[in-house]
């Protein structure tokens, strides 16, 4: 099996760490596990296991109080790829991607034959941009015509060949039988500046059934909530960003809003520790109560990390008020110059998130960083900046 498998236990200094596996002891080693005393990721591919977890938490209250992101976990058959390798399976989740984020509509009914050369090239391209682990450009779908299909479509997008997408197979042309051009979403959408930074912004006006407006930061993303059903609310699509770890804010206009509660801008502070020191389950147990204290959620990789901390509903409450530091303030203007703010998290803040400390090295004044997570800014603009 491909994923490596992590044992968590305590060392004979009370530390709670963890212990690869062999990788030919991987199978048998979680068959030693019951089902609630394993977790799977399927982001970096690896199982983590703990005895503790299998009991009750009012048992063990020196138990090292980490906390999961609630997943469906494979079963060990399964474990060593996320997706059943089934060709159907496939072209499920396939089709279901394509659509979604690349905008590819399938003909009606699929083809029975596909003509145009297709390489392991191109079958590759399209599981790596798809993140489909454990499939390989040997599986069934690419020898059906649709994957074939899927792949010739995904090298034009990309533009690696000369040959432009066919409108009946892309619903951003006008000829496309589900075209987005009369969309309601798409037709709501105006800009908005934060300095050189422009916004697309969804204003439903009177249809509108909250005092704030839906906003995100990229094109794609603007798509992605105009092919969401039109029946929904702004809560609804914002929800929808949250589940799938898409960047956005909650935008309302400033002269709308009271002073934020106090309690919502309290300071957050980035721990310092002395050279030598030995982190346990009492620095882990810090971390947490800084993190439940937070109040915005990011999309991205940050997201990931938050998600754990910070409830959902939090997210798509809308801003919690006006606060006097700028740094705290997410603010762009509208095209008569009226400004719209949202929460915004502070660079300290994404390092609390992101479990930074502050150590003394031992050498003069020099102080490294040290943290739980890599920093947000490892990732921004990188195609491993995802929800």
């Amino acid at each position: 099996m491909s994923a490596a498998v992590y044992v968590w236990d305590w060392d004979l200094e009370d530390n709670f760490v963890q212990e690869l596996v062999l990788k030919s002891d991987r199978e048998e080693m979680l068959e030693g596990f019951r089902e609630q005393e394993k977790q799977y990721d399927p982001y970096f591919n690896k199982w983590d296991c703990c005895y503790e977890w299998g009991r009750d938490r009012e048992d063990t209250p020196d138990s090292a109080g980490i906390s999961y992101v609630n997943i469906q976990v494979p079963t060990t058959e399964n474990a060593e790829q996320c997706m059943d390798s089934n060709g159907e399976q496939v072209q499920c989740e396939v089709l279901k991607t394509l659509l979604n984020h690349f905008r590819f509509v399938p003909p009606i009914p699929l083809p029975s034959s596909f003509t145009e050369f297709t390489s392991d090239s191109d079958f590759k391209s399209l599981i790596s941009a798809l993140g489909l682990h454990g499939i390989e450009a040997s599986n069934d779908f690419f020898k059906m015509p649709t994957g074939k299909l899927c792949a010739s479509f995904f090298r034009s997008f990309v533009g690696r060949s000369d040959k432009l997408l066919k409108p009946d197979l892309w619903d951003l042309s006008k000829d496309n039988r589900q075209t987005l051009c009369f969309s309601k979403h798409l037709s709501s959408i105006i800009t908005m500046e934060n300095g050189t930074e422009a916004l697309y912004v969804f204003d439903f006006e009177s249809s509108s059934t909250v005092l704030w407006k839906l906003g995100v930061l990229s094109a794609s993303a603007a798509l992605y909530v105009c092919c969401l059903p039109e029946g929904m609310s702004e809560e609804e699509l914002a929800w929808e960003l949250v589940q799938n770890g898409i960047c956005f804010h909650t935008l309302q206009r400033h002269d709308t809003l009271d002073p934020a509660p106090t309690e919502k801008l309290a300071a957050t502070m980035v721990p310092m520790r002395l050279s030598g020191h030995v982190f346990n389950k009492k620095d882990y147990d810090f971390y947490e109560r800084q993190c439940q204290s937070l109040f915005s959620l990011r999309g991205g990789f940050v997201w990931r990390i938050a998600s754990k901390y910070i409830s959902f509903a939090e997210a798509v409450r809308g801003p919690w008020g006006t606060c006097d530091a700028m740094n705290e303030t997410f603010i762009v203007k509208d095209s008569n110059g009226i400004e719209y703010i949202d929460n915004d998290l502070t660079d300290d803040k994404l390092e609390v998130l992101c479990g930074v400390y502050r150590m003394f090295t031992g050498v003069g004044m020099d102080i490294a960083k040290l943290l739980w997570y890599p920093l947000a800014g490892s990732f921004e603009g990188s195609s491993e900046d995802f929800g």
